[in-house]
């Protein structure tokens, strides 16, 4: 039973807890009042929190209020039962800050960090007790005690919702009220309810905020554990940080390239600046080698990152992705690259109400190498080199990697720094370092002449790579240097004699796994290593993962290398030799999802299948038939992967003329690689394509007709698209009459011919022979497929176009629903054929004046075609082209313009100037800036329209575009 607290204001019992804002409510003088009743009785727990925060200055410039507030949550905490630790004497960093502020992080569960300027100050206590909390894995949450405009907190903790108390010393002295006019006691206990809540329930602290609902939008990858890894134990690049700050205080140059060879120290470097707050670093990514992911995803992947930590850093940019860009998770799903960057990154940041900066912030993406392939191809370094330019003017990209020949060709007009293992610079710091560890180590048992002779001896050895130094400095007496291996080659044979002392036991139990490991294009599932190698779990637990110790980590469901140098060395036969892995391991990945492809229904590697077998089945001697290949490039252009689908369909072309010549079967994959042209919106390649096949088709003698009528169905789809109306008029009754002259029978293919030539002279006003073609095609597909068939939904969808039109808008319906069902039903909601429907459906729901709901489904049909089609596909454009009209009709003209713009880049340069679908967004666009009162810019517009060809344009055309195919 739960006893009403007295009203502190008119001591009346007749209150009410408010569980939402966790305070009580005076129902006699309506005042409200925080629970002063501890919950201790109704299932709490308690918890232990470490509470990190800066103490109290009392130098100006040093000087922070947190200190006040953060006594004030350790007594409302400790009130509640939680147990609270916190540093009373302000210890400095050093030996016994170390020993004693571990030790309290390792024994609370809870981290809660106060965010004020003093506090991520670098360096400084705070960041060390940050690192400290992430490195083991303790929840966090952050209390932002000023504006964030002023706090450049750390990027390893800024993807993480703050509880804003930024106003709280105004409050708590009345010079100020909250946001809803409430008082101190009103407002902190509101904000103490979200902490405590967030103690008692973990996974609060990550489902809070904006941040939280950028962070489901745009899905980034995470880098505190390897950026703290990378930052413990860093030491000097003072030469390397002047060199940075040159480039950043004074180049106008927009890329900074930091290159070098393996273990040089590159990450760690960067992951220095990341952790360092009040740094410039807004953005970072750390590349690595993803085979499971296709290289344009694995770019757009790094750009969804860096505009998610871009969020957490940049108030006004946060603003505009939540509420101009409007961007959701499906809008921003599998974007090529190039789209997400202006998307998300140089559109928010340079158009529309410009973000200014007063200092040059920075993006990182480490290890850029590691984004590429074998063949040289990098999507990601094509991208920086294409866009980096587009970036405002306060914001540069650094960017590390080692020295690839082809990022030399493609970066050579930015600036570099270029670590060298025997670079001056280089060994100092390595000398210097080595000095300092060697004296806190062995501070009495060696003398400083001892010391010194030691640390020119490790240093030759080390060739220069910091990785060398952190590996022997704890497996080898670094007092002993003649004992020490001679370079990192050296140190690796030697790790590999002591694991592996037995060469038949190397080469029968451990090679065949690091043969997988080397070649895999992800971590490795320890399951699918297993299944593979046909061995036990156990064995492989024991005999090969164990012995290789720290050499292999755990990742992502997987195993790799801890690092990469590691499989360098393995597939270099020269440095490796008898431990050389040879190169048979991506046959054996490719040969073993080959057979699970084969059997997918009982397969448990389905994203494996999906992801990696694209890559690995060129090693396989299924690359070299026509036959399989066909089963693969279908189960492609399924999952939608068009251009996966592509490049095999480009191999089963090879392999057939090859082996048979340019024969009946070459021409039909022809058609095949043509049409995933189409699909992708590439029409200019497609119609080279089809216009081949159909030479070959005319020259191979006895061929049936029926192929003929196909190549002129798909050269008329293209004249279609392109609002060629005549041209393809011809071509489609040509094939009609070849097909009937050769094929008296009704067939799909027929009812494809008479559906498309329908839906042709639809767009030309011709519509009663329109009606009667659909109606043909409509019963052939009903009495030969069923009415529950896709493409009898085609049918249904095209009818509904018509009657839409015809302003039948009842019986459009009755036709659009079965087909969006039907569409839903077959391929699901995120495939073309159901945003096609969804899009005409919506036309005709704006029609009737719904336009709300129209908005919701053309926006749908929009971010559908984004994420699989991409933001240059024809199809797109028309999404851009509907959703700028249902803006006008709200007298959003701003957000219309920029979608009419888009739409007509997209259209100019796929369809050309003298389509129907260009000019008739040139139309809607010039009617727009007409009502924005730029008359001079829309005259223009009206005038090039004038212009063409064939000009048909005006008020009564129709509003929406409809989408046909």
């Amino acid at each position: 039973m739960t006893v009403n607290l007295t009203c502190p204001h008119c001591s009346s019992t007749n209150t009410s807890f408010k569980s939402k804002a966790q305070v009580w409510e005076c129902n006699d003088c309506e005042e409200r009042f925080p629970d002063t009743q501890t919950s201790l009785d109704s299932g709490f727990e308690p918890q232990t929190i470490f509470l990190s925060y800066a103490h109290k200055s009392e130098r100006e410039e040093d000087f922070d209020l947190s200190e006040d507030l953060v006594w004030l949550i350790k007594a409302e905490l400790e009130r509640d039962g939680h147990q609270v630790w916190i540093d009373h004497e302000g210890i400095k960093s050093g030996t016994q800050w170390r020993e004693r502020i571990t030790t309290a992080i390792l024994g609370h569960q809870h981290f809660l960090s106060f965010l004020s300027r003093r506090s991520v100050r670098d360096p400084g206590v705070c960041l060390n007790e940050i690192a400290l909390a992430i490195q083991n894995n303790k929840v966090i949450q952050t209390i932002l005690t000023e504006s964030e405009e002023s706090i450049r907190q750390p990027l390893t903790i800024s993807h993480i919702q703050w509880h804003k108390f930024q106003d709280w010393r105004q409050i708590k002295d009345g010079k100020s009220a909250g946001p809803n006019g409430e008082g101190w006691d009103i407002w902190f206990a509101e904000r103490m309810s979200e902490i405590k809540a967030n103690l008692s329930n973990i996974q609060r602290v990550k489902t809070s905020g904006d941040l939280q609902r950028l962070k489901d939008i745009l899905e980034p990858k995470t880098f505190e554990a390897d950026i703290i890894k990378n930052v413990d134990g860093f030491y000097g690049r003072k030469w390397l940080f002047d060199s940075f700050d040159q480039w950043l205080e004074k180049s106008s140059n927009r890329l900074f390239w930091i290159k070098g060879g393996p273990g040089i120290g590159k990450s760690s470097f960067a992951a220095k600046l990341v952790h360092n707050a009040n740094s410039a670093v807004v953005g970072f990514f750390k590349c690595e080698f993803q085979g499971a992911k296709s290289l344009e995803d694995s770019a757009s992947e790094c750009i969804r990152t860096l505009a998610y930590q871009l969020a957490t850093r940049l108030p006004d940019y946060r603003q505009k992705l939540m509420y101009q860009q409007l961007i959701d998770k499906e809008k921003v799903g599998k974007k090529t690259a190039d789209d997400l960057f202006a998307y998300l990154i140089s559109e928010p940041l340079n158009t529309s109400g410009k973000i200014p900066e007063a200092s040059r912030l920075v993006l990182i993406i480490d290890a850029l190498d590691e984004a590429g392939r074998s063949d040289g191809s990098n999507a990601l370094a094509d991208l920086i080199q294409k866009n980096v330019d587009k970036l405002p003017s306060w914001l540069g990209l650094v960017v590390t990697s080692r020295p690839e020949p082809y990022l030399d060709i493609q970066l050579s007009a930015f600036e570099k720094t270029t670590i060298e293992g025997q670079a001056r610079e280089n060994i100092e710091d390595i000398k210097n370092y080595l000095s300092e560890f060697l004296e806190q180590k062995y501070s009495t048992d060696i003398t400083p002449e001892r010391r010194a002779h030691l640390v020119e001896a490790i240093a030759e050895k080390s060739g220069g790579t910091f990785l060398y130094i952190k590996r022997v400095q704890d497996s080898y007496d670094l007092t002993k240097p003649d004992e020490l291996p001679s370079g990192i080659d050296d140190m690796f044979m030697r790790d590999f004699k002591r694991y592996f002392p037995s060469e038949q036991s190397y080469e029968e139990n451990i090679e065949p796994y690091l043969r997988l490991l080397v070649a895999s294009p992800g971590p490795l599932p320890v399951q699918m290593a297993q299944e593979i190698l046909g061995c036990e779990k156990r064995f492989l637990s024991t005999k090969v993962m164990a012995p290789l110790g720290s050499l292999i980590q755990e990742k992502d469901g997987g195993t790799a290398f801890f690092h990469k140098s590691i499989s360098d060395w393995l597939i270099d036969q020269k440095r490796s030799l008898i431990y050389c892995v040879n190169d048979l391991g991506k046959k054996r990945i490719g040969e073993f999802l080959w057979g699970e492809f084969q059997n997918q229904s009982s397969s448990k590697w389905g994203d494996q299948i999906l992801h990696w077998l694209n890559t690995l089945v060129i090693e396989t001697p299924v690359w070299q038939d026509h036959k399989k290949l066909e089963d693969l490039a279908i189960y492609y252009e399924k999952n939608l992967k068009y251009s996966t689908a592509y490049e095999i369909r480009n191999q089963q072309l090879h392999i057939l003329e090859a082996s048979a010549g340019k024969n009946e079967e070459f021409v039909r994959v022809l058609d095949k690689s043509a049409l995933l042209l189409f699909a992708m919106g590439k029409y200019k390649e497609c119609e080279e394509l089809l216009g081949s096949a159909l030479d070959l088709k005319k020259s191979i003698s006895g061929l049936s007709g029926v192929e003929i009528a196909m190549s002129l169905m798909y050269l008329a789809d293209i004249h279609y698209k392109k609002s060629e109306y005549e041209k393809g008029e011809g071509l489609y009754r040509e094939g009609l009459a070849i097909y009937e002259a050769s094929h008296a029978a009704d067939s799909i293919e027929k009812a494809n011919l008479l559906d498309r030539l329908a839906g042709l002279l639809n767009a030309k006003a011709e519509n009663v022979e329109s009606e009667d073609l659909i109606k043909k095609s409509l019963l052939i597909r009903e009495t030969l497929l069923g009415k529950d068939h896709p493409d009898t939904a085609i049918s249904y969808n095209r009818y509904a176009i018509l009657l839409s039109d015809l302003e039948r808008l009842e019986e459009a319906e009755k036709y659009y629903l079965p087909a969006l069902e039907i569409f839903e039903k077959h391929y699901g909601r995120q495939h073309p054929n159901f945003a096609r429907a969804l899009n005409n459906y919506a036309s005709l729901v704006s029609e009737e004046g719904r336009h709300e709901e129209a908005h919701a489904l053309f926006k749908e049909a929009m971010d559908i075609r984004i994420k699989v089609l991409g933001r240059d596909h024809p199809d797109t454009a028309e999404s851009y082209h509907n959703m700028a009209n249902i803006h006008c009709l709200f007298d959003e003209y701003g957000t219309a313009e920029a979608l009419y713009r888009k739409a007509l880049e997209i259209r100019l340069s796929l369809l050309g100037d003298e389509s129907y679908s260009t000019n008739n967004t040139m139309y809607r666009l010039a009617n727009l800036l007409e009502n924005m009162n730029r008359s001079e810019e829309a005259v223009a517009l009206y005038e090039a329209i004038q212009s063409r060809k064939i000009f048909r344009m005006g008020p009564n055309d129709p509003v929406y575009s409809y989408d046909l195919h």
